[in-house]
């Protein structure tokens, strides 16, 4: 007589899950709890039906491919595998459902326990119910400890994965979520006005050189504009916009000066403004200075040289 064998781990909290031969098995859809299995006694009972095998699919089962790897969450799969983390121990107890026939132990001998792990590294336990004596109709054969593969922490959800990017930020950004806000710099004891300068090791604040005097050389551009109060170099037009009185534009030294050369200045301060020969081979004009160019004034120079002197004259 054809017998069915169907195995059925009663769990924790009462539910039974069963197997059938078929290449498919149960796997428990959208769990969405933890837990921890203990140490316990649990009890498997093996049933023989007359007519081949039967299945028992619990409510909110559903069936999936062996290949898969997935093992029920808390049952007894034919043919299967687990990942073996710790040991459970268990009482085997056969039942034969007919007054007739005998079971034989090598129908169960591929059957694996597995408590939900989904068997992917390899790392699992090989083991075999022992072969089953004979039973009569409402006998129990009683096969003692069975060290069942477990994990202690079991979890599984068929639900898509949710992944979220996270952004790692410093005290000097801010932000929620996906989106930050533009860098912010440190105060650092800037007073009002001040520009970020870098001193050769940091950005620092720092005066702009507005209202500063100085010298500034100019040797390739041909047009400048200029607060200091001095400037020498090579150029053709010169904006000058010099606040202190009495200032002076120096113009360029002889090696910066080609013969035909125009240069133009233009004073667009309030203060008058006066032009300075550069070295005793130069002359303005016959002299050494033009005197007080006036606010908004210009003065265009055309260079004239003679062996080693450069004579500036005004160029209308």
């Amino acid at each position: 007589m054809n017998k069915t064998l169907v195995a059925i781990l009663l769990l924790l909290n009462g539910i039974s899950v069963a197997t059938a031969q078929s290449p498919l098995f149960y796997a428990y859809g959208n769990i969405q709890s933890r837990g921890v299995i203990t140490a316990n006694t649990y009890n498997i009972t093996i049933s023989n039906f007359n007519g081949g095998y039967r299945e028992y699919p619990e409510a909110n089962y559903e069936y999936g491919d062996i290949d898969t790897g997935y093992v029920v969450w808390a049952g007894c799969v034919r043919f299967q595998i687990t990942q073996v983390v710790s040991t459970v121990p268990l009482v085997l107890r056969v039942h034969d459902a007919l007054a007739s026939g005998a079971l034989d132990g090598t129908d169960l001998i591929n059957y694996r326990i597995a408590i939900f792990q989904e068997a992917k590294s390899g790392n699992y336990k090989l083991g075999a119910f022992p072969n089953l004596s004979d039973g009569n109709a409402g006998s129990q054969a009683g096969l003692g400890p069975y060290d069942v593969a477990c994990i202690q922490n079991y979890y599984k959800s068929q639900l898509a994965l949710a992944l979220s990017a996270g952004v790692s930020t410093t005290q000097r950004l801010s932000g929620i979520g996906t989106a930050i806000s533009p860098l912010d710099i440190a105060q650092q004891g800037a007073a009002n006005g001040q520009v970020l300068k870098w001193n050769g090791t940091s950005w620092a604040p720092g005066n702009d050189n507005t209202g500063e005097t100085g010298s500034m050389l100019i040797v390739e551009y041909e047009t400048i504009t200029t607060n200091a109060a001095t400037v020498s170099g090579s150029f053709s037009i010169v904006y000058c916009d010099i606040p202190s009185a009495g200032a002076s534009i120096i113009l360029p030294n002889d090696v910066n000066v080609t013969n035909g050369l125009l240069l133009t200045i233009y004073n667009l301060n309030s203060n008058p403004l006066d032009i300075t020969r550069n070295g005793s081979n130069q002359t303005i004009n016959g002299g050494t200075t033009v005197n007080d160019l006036p606010k908004d004034g210009h003065i265009t120079l055309h260079a004239k040289i003679t062996g080693a002197t450069i004579a500036w004259l005004r160029h209308e």
